[in-house]
């Protein structure tokens, strides 16, 4: 997911990794309105992680599986972000844990993977705050 940065005359194309978390947390009107152009779904799911959204909005943008399991389950998805599993440096990876049964991806975070688990999960993600 590619940026522009304008700093004194200049623009600079950047990845939003380069620009960190803060437009994801913003209220200013020019971010929201850029938020606003990101899919529906994409846009509630990047809203309820707690943290690496510039990461895993990117790599949503690189990948169907992982834009995917961050609509089906976002918080799966940062939880392996959390791990370290899921990063740009390793795609390859990323893209075969996206691919994996969410089942599976819960032991992978460390927890049991058991059916209640991923529906826990999945019902957390999606509860209003």
């Amino acid at each position: 997911m590619r940026v522009k940065s304008y700093e004194d005359g200049e623009v600079e194309a950047l990845d939003i990794t380069d620009v960190g978390d803060w437009p994801f947390k913003s209220a200013d009107m020019a971010i929201e309105k850029w938020r606003g152009s990101l899919p529906a779904e994409v846009k509630l799911a990047l809203e309820r992680l707690p943290k690496h959204n510039a990461r895993i909005a990117s790599l949503a943008v690189k990948s169907e599986a992982l834009r995917d399991l961050l609509v089906s389950n976002p918080f799966l998805l940062w939880g392996l972000c959390e791990c370290g599993h899921v990063t740009p440096e390793v795609m390859a990876t990323a893209e075969t844990l996206a691919q994996t049964k969410q089942r599976d991806l819960c032991a992978v975070v460390g927890l049991n993977g058991t059916q209640q688990e991923v529906r826990l999960w999945v019902s957390y993600t999606f509860e209003p705050y």
